[in-house]
């Protein structure tokens, strides 16, 4: 089986003006398609956590790695 995976970087975004990095996040997810994965890097605790709930809540699969301040989470979509 194949499996796609992007990884989105978000560490060092949270004073980015404009779009938030969760909603980049979002965003990423949403371009998804089925069996594929999106690996989030993050050391926001607050990202890990309102991107995990987003995912479960919309049909994700999620995994998350916390090593101190920094996340790993890995989203697939459901097929």
């Amino acid at each position: 089986m194949n499996v796609t995976m992007a990884v989105l970087d978000l560490r060092g975004r949270e004073e980015e003006c404009g779009a938030s990095p969760v909603h980049a996040a979002i965003n990423a997810l949403r371009l998804l398609k089925a069996g594929e994965r999106l690996e989030v890097l993050t050391s926001v605790r607050e990202h890990s956590f309102t991107l995990a709930q987003w995912a479960r809540k919309n049909g994700f699969a999620v995994h998350v790695e916390e090593h101190g301040r920094e996340a790993r989470l890995v989203f697939e979509k459901a097929s």
